[in-house]
């Protein structure tokens, strides 16, 4: 394959393996197909691998995967006859361009040990960053037939046609005419990219070859496919390749983290549980690269206004929030919600702006996880703040859009709906004021009290309040506060968000 030839031969970008680093386990291709320990591997330097990035369809419990009670048999022989017709292709794939090993996810971690995949869901980060390619089975139609499909050569084409101007000064220019999915990768219609385990995939793999509807090439270098075999033409490219760029500025990379946090908000997860998962190795990478602590989904160095964040399901749906802990209810990930969702940090966007200031002071961030799983596992979490909280009805905010929140419009949006701010027990917390023409904006979080606690709270929602006429007379106090000279002097109420 002349993309991945030349990647190799002629892109220094694209060589980033340091490490004498391997997973756990891995496929043995040569031969009959067998499973491996690495520590039986020699190291120096340690053998290149391949990763396969695929769905597992609306059945898991169907796929062959690998167990405590048949990994003994695995190890001498995996018999091909019970593996999906992707992976038998996947394994063909990799004999056929010369790689001897090849990781997939559900036969190289233990699926029936929680300690197993926590350890391994840890290094995940590892497991993409240092293959040598990664080969994502990217169907139009699911479950699919396959990394080898049929393909009509008609949807591939391109048709190129001169246009010329007549006027005093005569112009003309040529032009090509294709289908949009042509010129992008993650079309939605392709079902691999609505899986939220591939952004991280795609994000961290030095080269990924695309098997759908046609053959797409993507590095930290190029992208390619079969209709624009010498490049895809720029302005189409994404930039989610622009992750490999170590001089990217501070607020290229933030920027960059958002982008991908809307790519994952509109994804599916299969396990709500995984939501964490699905994007740690992708915190753990940018969390290195912008030296700060990553707290829960959001970003230390952007606390407070990060808080701001707030989720959009598709339809009039409100997300939802399991009894069992999962993270701290002030970071999104918190909440259940389905693919298509909307995920928007408004706030820590505009903190590149001037003139946006904090109402509140972060006293301190307290994470409990396990050892160097931050990024993976939450056991508890709390952020102490130092602010001026009110209790506030909902009767105050029925003139507001219960829409999502957008600097342009003044409104509110609630987590969990109504019903979670109906006891009589909802706080106003002004945590940002952000200035617009014609006034000031404030945007604050609405807060729930903890039962027996005064000093705890829980976030349910967000809510901004506009200066000028329209705003209530209930919430003028929250513009009189944004306006005094020096608003965060003598803040009254120390309160722990949990």
């Amino acid at each position: 394959m002349r993309w991945w030839k030349e990647c190799r031969e002629c892109h220094a970008a694209c060589q980033t393996r340091t490490e004498s680093w391997l997973p756990t386990r891995l496929l043995d291709t040569d031969g009959p197909l067998k499973l491996v320990s690495t520590l039986e591997l020699a190291k120096h330097p340690p053998p290149p691998y391949i990763a396969l990035s695929h769905r597992w369809g609306s059945s898991p419990e169907n796929i062959f995967k690998l167990t405590s009670f048949n990994e003994t048999q695995l190890k001498s022989q995996v018999p091909l006859e019970e593996l999906s017709q992707s992976f038998r292709d996947a394994i063909a794939f990799t004999q056929r361009i010369g790689v001897r090993y090849l990781w997939i996810d559900s036969l190289c971690i233990m699926q029936d040990s929680a300690d197993d995949w926590q350890a391994e869901a840890a290094t995940m980060s590892q497991v993409y960053k240092q293959c040598t390619l990664n080969i994502a089975v990217n169907p139009v139609e699911s479950p699919g037939p396959g990394m080898f499909q049929v393909r009509s050569l008609d949807t591939r084409q391109c048709l190129s046609f001169h246009q010329r101007v007549i006027s005093r000064k005569e112009s003309s220019d040529s032009y090509l005419l294709t289908l949009k999915r042509n010129l992008e990768i993650d079309c939605i219609e392709r079902t691999l990219q609505r899986r939220a385990w591939v952004i991280q995939e795609r994000f961290l793999s030095p080269r990924t070859v695309h098997f759908s509807d046609q053959l797409f090439w993507e590095c930290r270098s190029s992208q390619a496919s079969e209709t624009f075999p010498l490049g895809i033409p720029r302005a189409e490219q994404r930039t989610h390749r622009k992750r490999g760029r170590v001089e990217a500025s501070e607020k290229e990379l933030y920027d960059l983290w958002h982008e991908i946090l809307s790519s994952y908000g509109a994804s599916c997860l299969t396990f709500h549980s995984d939501r964490f998962v699905a994007l740690g190795a992708i915190a753990k990478d940018f969390e290195q690269r912008l030296q700060t602590k990553y707290c829960a989904g959001l970003w230390m160095a952007k606390l407070p206004g990060s808080l701001l964040w707030s989720l959009k399901p598709p339809g009039n749906h409100f997300s939802t929030r399991q009894a069992e802990y999962r993270c701290p209810t002030w970071s999104w990930a918190s909440l259940d919600f389905p693919e298509g969702t909307s995920l928007w940090h408004d706030i820590a966007r505009l903190y590149h702006l001037e003139g946006v200031m904090s109402l509140v002071q972060v006293i301190d961030v307290h994470i409990e996880s396990p050892h160097g799983n931050h990024h993976t596992e939450i056991h508890s979490a709390a952020i102490i703040l130092q602010g001026r909280t009110k209790l506030v009805t909902l009767d105050v905010l029925e003139g507001h859009d219960i829409s999502n929140i957008w600097l342009l419009h003044e409104g509110y949006w609630l987590d969990l709906g109504p019903d979670a701010a109906n006891d009589g027990n909802t706080y106003i917390l002004p945590v940002s004021v952000v200035p617009r023409k014609g006034g000031i904006v404030v945007c604050c979080l609405l807060l729930k009290g903890v039962k027996n606690d005064p000093d705890r709270f829980e976030r349910i929602g967000v809510l901004k309040v506009k200066a000028g006429r329209s705003c209530p007379a209930e919430l003028k106090w929250v513009i009189e506060m944004a306006d005094t000279e020096d608003p965060l002097d003598k803040l009254p109420d120390r309160l722990t968000l949990i």
